[in-house]
């Protein structure tokens, strides 16, 4: 799942509000979300135990800092930090520099990598845990790349090509006390990422709506449908679950409020409707609602509306 960064600065682009910079944020992003997605479905499943212990995205704290993981693999005896990365093209180390197409990376991952496996270490000891064998890997899972001047260091890096092998070596070893007390802290370190996007003025948030088939800012508001004048028709609850969903990114610091929402819309929506659709499709939160903090596909991935789209191309 995209990370609430990712989704913000999604939503936010719909919205025209972004400058280049964002933008960019926005790009390297998505590519992040897309290699790591690759490697969970397309990798972990074929090639590795289902034994194994797999943790995706894994937030840490040690020294009053925060750290994350992209995936801890843990066989019982040894645990894998793995950080993928999807860079296209040509790829180069030079003394502590790394470049795709000649152009330098910020932040060099050789260098980063080898942060993880030093704070895993200490995030360990500090919990009072068994010492283990940690080993740091990087991945390059982009086919359309190529990669030079790999120094010599205790952090492994691969190709696509080398995957399948590194995930079919890593053998599962029995169970102990001391690989549980790892699996348990693994298991009760529930942090989420701390870093949360900015909060925004809503005077600065275009909340027009267009066709998704044709762009236009023209449609009739029926019964049930939002009509467009080149012939669709969308489902008026899930459009505003999805927009709801949207509004609940933007706004992350709070919970959902009926009459907060009705004002985000300016006449969009009747307060009844959101009423009725706010307690069909969310949790009730006190005065309010749960946030679920997601956008419209990660939070209901698989729901069936009663009443149809119709998309005329």
């Amino acid at each position: 799942m995209k990370t609430l960064q990712t989704q913000w600065l999604m939503v936010m682009n719909e919205f025209n509000q972004l400058d280049a910079s964002d933008k960019y944020k926005l790009h390297i992003g998505l590519l992040g979300d897309i290699g790591e997605e690759q490697f969970k479905h397309d990798w972990i499943p074929k090639y590795l135990h289902k034994d194994v212990y797999v943790f995706q995205d894994f937030w840490f704290k040690v020294f009053d800092q925060y750290h994350q993981i992209d995936f801890v693999i843990f066989n019982h005896r040894t645990i894998e930090l793995v950080d993928i990365k999807n860079f296209e093209g040509m790829m180069h180390f030079e003394n502590d520099k790394f470049s795709v197409n000649n152009n330098e990376v910020l932040r060099n991952p050789l260098s980063k990598a080898q942060e993880h496996v030093r704070f895993m270490k200490e995030w360990l000891y500090r919990n009072n845990l068994p010492e283990v064998q940690i080993n740091g890997n990087l991945i390059f899972i982009n086919q359309h790349a190529s990669l030079s001047g790999v120094p010599n260091t205790e952090i492994k890096c691969m190709m696509p090509n080398e995957i399948r092998n590194y995930l079919r070596n890593i053998q599962v070893h029995p169970r102990s006390h001391k690989s549980e007390r790892i699996i348990n802290a693994f298991l009760k370190n529930d942090l989420e990422c701390p870093y949360l996007p900015p909060i925004l003025d809503k005077k600065l948030m275009h909340r027009g709506w267009k066709c998704p088939a044709c762009q236009s800012r023209e449609f009739d508001n029926g019964n049930r449908h939002f009509l467009c004048s080149c012939g669709s028709s969308f489902s008026k609850e899930k459009f505003a679950v999805e927009e709801i969903c949207k509004y609940g990114v933007l706004y992350h610091h709070k919970e959902i409020y009926l009459n907060e929402l009705t004002e985000y819309f300016d006449g969009l929506f009747n307060k009844s409707f959101l009423n009725s659709c706010l307690r069909r499709n969310f949790t009730k939160y006190g005065r309010g609602y749960q946030n679920p903090r997601k956008l419209i596909e990660y939070y209901q991935p698989n729901k069936i509306y009663r009443y149809k789209d119709k998309i005329v191309k």
